[in-house]
């Protein structure tokens, strides 16, 4: 991947579905390897499933210090919250203390965002599976909605629903990227059956492979661990769209709409 300089402040890329078990925190965790390309660019991996993260236990990463050091802070201080990986390459985590993730605000995960925006190039945000008001934040602030699905019916009518609840929501179509999942699976959905059901086209196609979760029982992402492999280089791609997204005008991390 050709590495491009990220101008201006950093800007967030919201992985976000509606249903589970479509691969949000593999496809999550690959793009935050990727953007930081060996250290080209400086990426925070922001796990925003309060109650059941998963980034910590994909990547094997202790969880000494995670979000729930916002708890009892007028402002927060990203560095205390801040769990590093690579050079340049850290991760915000999901608390893990019973009770944490119910006393996290949305307006404390909207202040460690907008710190974040000033101190890397590009965030990536893990979500849960549904709209709640810390994801709300990631995806107002977010250059990019990151959006999956997989070849069942329910994952596909569930990001149709998705869609059109972001339209109400006002987010522009232009913001967003359909990222379709284990895309060569042999079960009677094609492509065009994927988009015909969205009414959207979709940009990405990640095909299925087992060594995805043998990458993840090793705590090494696919894209980190074989970049020559077809879904190392389909998240490259997604890597690529994403850097060449241009920011949106009007969201918090545009220095337009501080101005």
């Amino acid at each position: 991947m050709a590495i491009e300089p990220m101008p201006g402040r950093g800007r967030i890329y919201s992985v976000f579905s509606t249903k589970g078990g479509c691969g949000r925190t593999t496809v999550a965790t690959n793009l935050a390897f990727a953007l930081h390309a060996d250290g080209a660019r400086r990426v925070c991996l922001l796990d925003l499933d309060l109650g059941f993260g998963d980034v910590a236990t994909t990547l094997r990463l202790d969880t000494d210090n995670t979000l729930a050091g916002v708890l009892g802070l007028l402002e927060p201080h990203t560095a205390e919250l801040r769990t590093p990986i690579r050079p340049g390459l850290d991760a915000v985590l999901a608390p893990v203390g019973p009770g944490d993730a119910e006393r996290i605000s949305t307006e404390q995960v909207a202040a460690v965002l907008d710190q974040l925006v000033d101190e890397y190039d590009a965030i990536v945000v893990d979500t849960p599976a549904r709209f709640t008001g810390a994801v709300l934040a990631a995806l107002d602030r977010s250059t990019q909605h990151i959006l999956l699905t997989t070849p069942e019916r329910p994952a596909l009518l569930n990001l149709r629903r998705t869609l059109d609840a972001m339209d109400l929501l006002g987010y522009p179509k232009s913001a967003r990227t359909v990222v379709f999942n284990r895309s060569d699976s042999r079960v009677g959905i094609t492509v065009a059956d994927v988009e015909r059901m969205l009414r959207a086209a979709v940009s990405v196609h990640i095909p299925s492979s087992r060594d995805v979760p043998t990458s993840i029982n090793h705590g090494v992402p696919l894209v980190a661990a074989a970049t020559k492999h077809p879904v190392s280089l389909a998240v490259r791609q997604l890597a690529e769209l994403s850097l060449r997204s241009p920011p949106r005008a009007g969201t918090p991390t545009d220095p337009i709409a501080n101005a």
